[in-house]
């Protein structure tokens, strides 16, 4: 049993009272009611912003772990060697080729890995 303010005079009273003894107020069970409802759409909203959160994360966690880094220097500023390139390159350089088995180019120390 818990005690509330009755809404109308402010007078405390218990949550189980149907009608308020100071001011004769007889709507406490359908405040309470809202209340709850109140309280209740409240604790979804939180629980719904804090799932959006997490997803945020996870989708910025996934997106971090794909960045390709230079085993090197271990910078993130790296391109694709596109298949062109690389079929052009060995087909002028044959075997020679510095591009012949690598996929990407690290932008910032010029390793191709």
């Amino acid at each position: 049993m818990g005690m509330i303010k009755c809404p109308k005079c402010g007078k405390i009273i218990s949550d189980t009272s149907r009608k308020c003894s100071g001011c004769g107020f007889d709507g406490i069970a359908s405040y309470l009611l809202n209340g709850l409802k109140e309280a209740d759409n409240i604790k979804r909203q939180h629980e719904e912003e804090q799932r959006k959160k997490e997803y945020e994360e996870k989708i910025y966690n996934e997106a971090k772990a794909r960045e390709v880094t230079c085993p090197y220097c271990h910078s993130t500023n790296t391109k694709k060697i596109s298949a062109g390139h690389r079929w052009l390159s060995t087909g002028l350089f044959g075997l020679a080729s510095s591009d012949l088995g690598k996929q990407w180019k690290c932008m910032d120390c010029g390793s191709k890995f």
